[in-house]
């Protein structure tokens, strides 16, 4: 998504409905990207807007971490997906990011308005 993101404002929306979230970015120059992911979400439909760095700074950060989790034998299992909680109150709040099982980091993102 970063990739056709608007360069002057990075802004990306993030869809939460019942049981997906979808990602979508824009730009003019560019053109339009959209992802569906599967997730847990039972709530009403909500829109978040994000700055796309501050996203993929927590995903590289937890990805670092897994893979330092990893054996180093050269005989790691097939990679795992990461279960990220994704915590709001809404669209205007600050939202908590962390890996679900691991309450030592927190990552704390104040959404854009869309």
């Amino acid at each position: 998504m970063a990739i056709v993101s608007d360069p002057r404002n990075r802004s990306m929306k993030v869809t939460a409905a019942s049981g997906q979230v979808s990602l979508s970015a824009q730009c003019s120059e560019e053109g339009e990207g959209v992802e569906i992911i599967d997730a847990e979400y039972a709530g009403d439909e909500t829109l978040l807007g994000f700055n796309h760095q501050y996203l993929g700074e927590f995903l590289n950060l937890v990805k670092a971490e897994k893979a330092a989790d990893e054996p180093a034998d050269g005989e790691a299992e097939e990679p795992s997906k990461l279960k990220v909680l994704v915590l709001f109150k809404d669209s205007n709040s600050q939202v908590e990011l962390k890996l679900a099982g691991d309450d030592g980091f927190r990552y704390i993102v104040m959404p854009l308005r869309v």
